[in-house]
């Protein structure tokens, strides 16, 4: 074991944490690329559901579906939606709203 000061020791110790970090960046390299692609991808989305709610209001209609926009602007995940719109509670052919916002 290396005295406190000994620099030899401490230059070997150096040489050999600096080696081991680059081999753990090497071998992460890719699932960065892939998070990095990841995020591009998710900011292209939120921009372009951005376009598309700029557009909407930029042309408002009165036949315009305000639960359709705010689907829009909130989706849901299959699951909760299925609670939600009542088809995880079906029994019998009977439907039954589970939230007070389902359509």
């Amino acid at each position: 074991m290396a005295r406190p000061g000994d620099a030899a020791a401490n230059r070997e110790q150096a040489v050999a944490f600096r080696a081991a970090s680059d081999r753990i960046h090497e071998r992460l390299s890719d699932w960065h690329a892939r998070q990095q692609r990841q995020r591009q991808d998710n900011l292209a989305a939120r921009e372009t559901l951005c376009e598309q709610l700029e557009t909407l209001l930029a042309q408002p209609a009165a036949e315009a579906d305000p639960d359709a926009l705010r689907e829009i602007r909130d989706p849901r995940p299959p699951a909760v939606a299925a609670v939600v719109t009542g088809a995880a509670g079906r029994r019998r052919g009977h439907r039954q709203a589970l939230w007070p916002y389902s359509s």
